[in-house]
């Protein structure tokens, strides 16, 4: 996956999520452990990678520069939507 980076990212934003990992996400199961994964809002996208952790209600991940060992980057919480999955940038 690319750093793909066309935006700031805006917190409290719902982006879609395109794919984990090159393949439509399924499940929240999808987002456990090493992830990466691509959102986008209208022409806006960005690469996601981290560690993620899920649960029956979501799955929150980590994002990490560099890759799943870097430094964190921000906090995202994926939750359903229209039939998908979307991930919005949380505060902490």
């Amino acid at each position: 996956m690319s750093d793909l980076h066309s935006a700031p990212i805006v917190s409290g934003l719902g982006y879609a999520v395109e794919d984990v990992a090159g393949t439509p996400p399924r499940s929240f199961e999808d987002f456990r452990g090493e992830v990466s994964f691509s959102v986008r809002a209208g022409e806006h996208a960005h690469d996601v990678v981290g560690i993620g952790e899920a649960s029956g209600e979501g799955a929150t991940v980590h994002e990490k520069m560099g890759g799943p060992g870097g430094k964190d980057v921000r906090t995202w919480r994926i939750t359903r939507a229209d039939g998908g999955f979307v991930a919005e940038h949380v505060l902490h």
